[in-house]
C-alpha cells in the first residue's frame, strides 16, 4: 500500500522494502511515564480505534502529542500520541517540510541522525509540540496492542492545497490561522501553520516588547498555540513549493487598541528594553505600556554605553503625540 513517502509496517514483522526494514521492534518508544497508553481501558481504545479508522478512509486530520524519536534499523522514527493511541511517523515523512540545511545530501545514516537530533527538540521543560496527521493505518505490535501509522506530510498537504491550490485560495498575504510552536530556541520559534513548518524571529513576534530570551517565556513554549498572519507569500502551483513569512506582531498591531500618550504619564517610570540605537539617541521599548521611547544619550546613565537588548529603568519627561511615543531619561539596570 503506498501512502506517500511512508509505507504500511507493523512492529515485530519482518520487512524487506520500503523505509520501514527488518525486524521492527518499538516497544520502549513510548514514555515510560505514560501509563495512558499502556493501560489504556479497553472500551475507550475500541472507541477510539473505530475513530481512527475512519479518518483513514476520508483522509481527516487528526492531531497528537509529541512524545519521543529513536532509530529503528538505521530509520528515525518519530512517535506521538492521539487519546489511547500511539501514532509513528518516519522521519523522513515527518520533516518533509522541514528546512534542514544540505540534509538532501545527506547519507541515509547521517539524515537519521539529523532526524532524530531535530525531533528532540519538539519538547521542552514546558511542553510538547502538537502535531498534524493523517492516520494510515491501524496495525497490532507482536503483543496484540494496536497503534496508528501516520504521515503528517500528507496533513500539510492538505492544508497547503486548501490554503494555496485550492480554487479560492484563502492563503494570501494578510491571512490568519491559528499555529502551534513546535520548537523554540532563545531567539526564534518554529510554527506549523498553512501546512508549513516556519521559523518566526522574536523580532516578528511582538509588537510592543523587547524578547530577549525566548526560552524563558511561559506563552512561547512548546505546544502553544499563536496566532500567526501571513507577512510574505511565494506559491508556485507548478511545483506546489510554498515559501511564506509569518509574524504574530502583525496580528498585535491590528487587534490592539493602542493608548494614545498622553502629559499623564509624565513623571511615570517603566520598565524597558534598547530596541536600537541611532547616533544620538536610544530607543525603547516600554514593558506593559506598548509604546516606544526616545532618549538622547546625555539623558542615559550607564557606565557604558548602551546596546540593543540592555534593560533600563526610563523615566517619562516629555510626550510625543504627533510621533506617538514619549522622551525622557534612563538608567542601566
Amino acid at each position: 500500500m503506498e501512502n506517500g513517502n511512508i509505507l504500511e509496517f507493523r512492529q515485530g514483522a519482518e520487512r524487506t522494502e520500503g523505509p520501514f526494514s527488518g525486524r521492527m521492534e518499538l516497544g520502549e518508544v513510548i514514555d515510560p511515564g505514560s501509563e495512558l497508553l499502556r493501560k489504556a481501558p479497553p472500551v475507550s481504545q475500541k472507541r477510539d480505534i473505530e475513530y481512527v479508522k475512519g479518518a483513514v478512509r476520508s483522509r481527516k486530520i487528526l492531531h497528537g502529542i509529541y512524545t519521543s524519536v529513536r532509530q529503528v534499523d538505521g530509520i528515525a522514527v518519530i512517535s506521538l500520541f492521539w487519546k489511547t493511541l500511539r501514532v509513528v511517523i518516519a522521519g523522513d515523512d515527518f520533516f518533509a517540510y522541514t528546512e534542514m540545511k544540505d540534509i538532501a545530501d545527506a547519507s541515509p545514516s547521517d539524515r537519521a541522525a539529523r532526524y532524530v537530533q531535530m525531533a528532540g527538540r519538539y519538547s521542552d521543560r514546558k511542553g510538547d509540540a502538537v502535531i498534524g496527521f493523517v492516520p494510515l493505518e491501524v496495525v497490532l505490535d507482536t503483543d496484540g496492542v494496536p497503534y496508528v501509522v501516520g504521515s503528517r506530510k500528507q496533513a500539510m498537504d492538505i492544508k497547503r492545497n486548501m490554503y494555496f491550490f485550492s480554487k479560492d485560495r484563502p492563503g494570501k498575504v494578510g491571512s490568519r490561522a491559528m499555529g502551534s510552536i513546535v520548537t523554540r530556541n532563545p531567539g526564534f520559534l518554529r510554527v506549523e501553520a498553512f501546512g508549513c513548518e516556519t521559523v518566526i524571529g522574536r523580532g516578528s513576534l511582538s509588537a510592543y516588547e523587547y524578547i530577549r530570551d525566548l526560552e524563558k517565556m511561559d506563552r512561547f513554549a512548546v505546544g502553544n498555540a499563536l496566532e500567526v498572519a501571513i507577512t510574505d507569500l511565494h506559491a508556485d502551483p507548478r511545483t506546489g513549493q510554498v515559501k511564506l513569512k509569518l509574524s504574530h506582531a502583525s496580528v498585535e498591531l491590528e487587534e490592539g487598541v493602542q493608548e494614545t500618550v498622553s502629559e499623564a504619564k509624565i513623571g511615570e517610570r517603566f520598565s524597558a528594553n534598547v530596541i536600537a540605537v541611532t547616533n544620538d539617541h536610544y530607543v525603547l521599548m516600554l514593558n506593559g505600556y506598548r509604546k516606544r521611547a526616545l532618549v538622547r544619550k546625555s539623558a542615559a546613565r550607564s557606565d557604558i554605553p548602551l546596546a540593543v537588548g540592555d534593560r533600563v529603568a526610563f523615566i517619562a519627561d516629555e510626550v510625543s503625540p504627533e510621533r506617538d511615543l514619549l522622551m525622557g531619561r534612563c538608567i542601566r539596570k
